[in-house]
Formats: structure tokens, sequence, C-alpha cells
């Protein structure tokens, strides 16, 4: 639901861009803003006021890498990173929060596991070098060896999937040669 109230808002251009504010703008901007404010009573309602917060800075920082795509006309990593990747990055960051994760260490490694997952899925379907996938691969996975050292999780779907890629892209020992 974040993804597609952000797409929406995302849709709208700025005057720059030759935007024309008329009915349907306000009405693309309302259901972007509807959306957003759903999500957040879902949340509640299903008892994760706990995560509100953590919504909110997702949100928040995927607005600030939209405004260094647009307004800085800067595309780079950093915007991957808080658009993209940031999806990914609360996804796991909500999933740990809900799995009672309290370790700032932990919590910290995870919401970076998902950050490199992000922004390889970003980079497969933008076609990124294999170069660039592997080195995201290679960091995701020392990440999951992390966060996977007090838990000892074995044939955890996330590392099998891990192990898949990895092997699609080469194996881990030329990965680490990056």
């Amino acid at each position: 639901m974040a993804y597609l109230a952000n797409y929406i808002h995302e849709s709208v251009k700025d005057d720059e861009e030759g935007q024309i504010y008329n009915q349907k703008l306000q009405f693309t901007i309302l259901i972007g803003d509807y959306l957003f404010g759903k999500m957040m009573s879902l949340l509640l309602e299903a008892g994760g006021g706990k995560l509100v917060s953590t919504f909110a800075d997702m949100l928040a920082e995927n607005n600030e890498g939209l405004i260094i795509k647009y307004k800085i006309d800067q595309y780079s990593d950093q915007v991957v990173r808080r658009t993209k990747a940031a999806y990914y990055s609360y996804t796991f960051l909500t999933a740990a929060q809900l799995a009672g994760i309290d370790c700032e260490e932990d919590l910290d490694n995870i919401n970076d596991l998902g950050t490199n997952l992000g922004i390889i899925m970003y980079l497969l379907y933008n076609k990124g070098s294999h170069e660039q996938i592997r080195k995201h691969i290679l960091l995701a996975h020392q990440l999951f060896d992390m966060v996977n050292r007090d838990m000892k999780v074995v044939n955890s779907y996330l590392e099998k999937s891990l192990k898949e890629i990895s092997e699609f892209f080469g194996s881990s020992s030329e990965v680490a040669v990056i």
C-alpha cells in the first residue's frame, strides 16, 4: 500500500515539468494521501502501533530520496537506497521488530540486509552490471551471516534465495574478489 501511494505521488510533476493544476491533479494527490492514511490506520487497528514510527521513517526517507532525485537533479546510489531499496529495508526491519528483535546492532544489520536486497532487485530490473550485483550479493551474505550468528537458522528461504542468486551471478569465491 505504501508503494502504491508513493507511486501515485511520484506521478505528480512540478510546475517546471509542465504540471497543470486541475481537479484531476487534486484527486491524484488525495488518493495518494488517502492510501498513506489508510495504511497507518490499518496498522493501528492490527495492533501495530509500535511500528507507526518505522513506517513514518520509511515515508520520510522515500521523500528525501525523491527530493534528491528531482530537486537536486541527481540520480545516485543514495536515491536508489532511499526510494526503491527502502521498501525492502523497512520490510525487513518491520519483520524483525515484530519478531521481537530489539538489539540495535541486529536491527541495523537487518535493515542493511534489506537495503542490499532491494538494490539487487533494482539492479536486476534495470539491467545493472554483474559487478554491481555481485558486490551487493556479497554484502547481503555478510549481513545475513552477522544476523544469523545468534539465531543459527538453517535453510531459511532467505538463505536459499541468497545461495541461488549467488550461484546465478558466480560462486561466492568469485564474489569475494570484489
